[in-house]
């Protein structure tokens, strides 16, 4: 898939932390790292689920040595819970100290560092991208991302939802951008089954106002032992041709 992924000229293959059965990001884009070479390999982490930001700093900076710099990393919540959202907000700032500054000592509601220096240290002294954000139909979106811009945590949001959530979402953000800088946005989620149905949803997104597409295979792509191929063809014949007009 990390083959077909870079020969369609797709920005980034992201592997997400799941629950139990899931395998764990981390080794498995550490093993993608030989078999690709221009293609980013992203590691997708729900704090909630206890992964610490010390550890991702460290994941990732791994990663990122490995690729030679193709690392990014993505904290994201659905958002259902008000402790979710306190806590991706902390561990987004956390992370992006971690991975910028020599030594961090910090002390918060969820996390606490102290003279903590990240060993690997990243290739770049902006450290791997990191995006963020809340990707559930929810209203905690907005305090978020208040909470990324003004701490300076995330390179891009991540948001879900529909066309018309994601337009909200870019008038939020382009209201918060200062200097016309700032994160690009962009929406994850299922395309669907069809390529009719998943075309139509892409470009009706990327008209919303997205800067790019993070394209969740679905559970139909699921098969003992791996993937469906068709399946994953599917969503690169939709996708692929779009890259070349996205930013990621």
């Amino acid at each position: 898939m990390a083959r077909l992924a870079e020969a369609a000229g797709l920005g980034t293959l992201w592997l997400a932390e799941g629950g139990p059965g899931v395998m764990d990001p981390v080794p498995w884009a550490g093993s993608l790292a030989r078999d690709t070479s221009s293609l980013g390999l992203g590691i997708t982490v729900r704090p909630s689920h206890g992964r610490h930001p010390s550890m991702v700093a460290r994941d990732v900076t791994t990663i990122d040595l490995l690729t030679d710099g193709r690392a990014v990393v993505a904290l994201v919540e659905d958002g259902e819970r008000t402790l979710d959202v306190d806590r991706l907000v902390e561990a987004s700032s956390v992370l992006r100290r971690l991975l910028t500054e020599e030594q961090v000592s910090a002390a918060g509601s969820h996390y606490e560092v102290f003279e903590l220096t990240t060993r690997p240290r990243p290739l770049r002294p902006e450290g791997p991208p990191i995006v963020a954000g809340v990707v559930g139909p929810t209203d905690h979106g907005r305090r978020f991302l208040e909470s990324a811009l003004v701490g300076g945590s995330a390179d891009g949001y991540v948001t879900g939802g529909t066309p018309d959530e994601v337009t909200a979402r870019r008038v939020e953000l382009d209201a918060l951008t200062k200097d016309g800088v700032g994160p690009m946005l962009l929406w994850r989620g299922s395309l669907g089954p069809d390529h009719a149905t998943a075309a139509g949803l892409a470009e009706s997104v990327l008209g919303a106002g997205a800067d790019g597409l993070i394209a969740v295979l679905g559970p139909d792509s699921a098969v003992e032992g791996g993937l469906d191929a068709s399946a994953v063809g599917r969503v690169l014949e939709v996708i692929g041709p779009l890259a070349g007009r996205l930013e990621s």
